[in-house]
């Protein structure tokens, strides 16, 4: 038996969506049409450098700790409702056939739905010289180098003194 969910993470209002890099763990934001042929998700095998460190990963694997416990939460709702599916009618028709002094009950705890997840307005967006059609917002405060989404390729952030 297998479950398949539908969601959407929140964008910021300038399209841009929350992410963590799987190996240093800062969080950026990378822009909503950063995926292959713009279809809204990226293809399983896509690649993607992290601005800070500069380390590849799939691109499954840039969900910031938040959106994790959100999509489990989520999950955990929906299993429960595929339970109470799947086991009420087996009950119902035991109950029904009269088994003597044997009663089955189904108590499955009610769970509520998290509450959707709210992206702010915050980070300083960049355009990588290499791939300026592939922006990213960073930490404000950043005064590291970079690297492209999605080559890699180090660049510098330069600031207006």
């Amino acid at each position: 038996m297998g479950m398949e969910m539908r969601m959407e993470l929140p964008l910021d209002s300038d399209g841009y969506l929350r992410r963590q890099c799987p190996r240093c763990e800062r969080v950026f934001k990378w822009h909503s049409d950063s995926d292959e042929e713009g279809s809204g998700e990226p293809g399983p095998s896509t690649v993607y450098f992290c601005p800070y460190c500069g380390e590849p990963s799939p691109s499954d694997q840039w969900f910031t700790d938040a959106q994790v416990d959100y999509i489990q939460a989520l999950a955990s709702v929906e299993a429960m409702r595929m339970v109470e599916r799947e086991l009420r009618p087996s009950l119902d028709r035991f109950n029904k056939t009269g088994h003597g002094f044997v009663g089955l009950e189904l108590e499955i705890p009610r769970s509520v739905p998290p509450p959707p997840l709210f992206e702010p307005d915050d980070m300083l967006a960049i355009e990588p010289p290499c791939h300026p059609e592939e922006p990213i917002k960073v930490i404000e405060d950043w005064e590291g180098e970079l690297h492209c989404l999605v080559c890699g390729e180090r660049f510098v952030l330069l600031t207006e003194s």
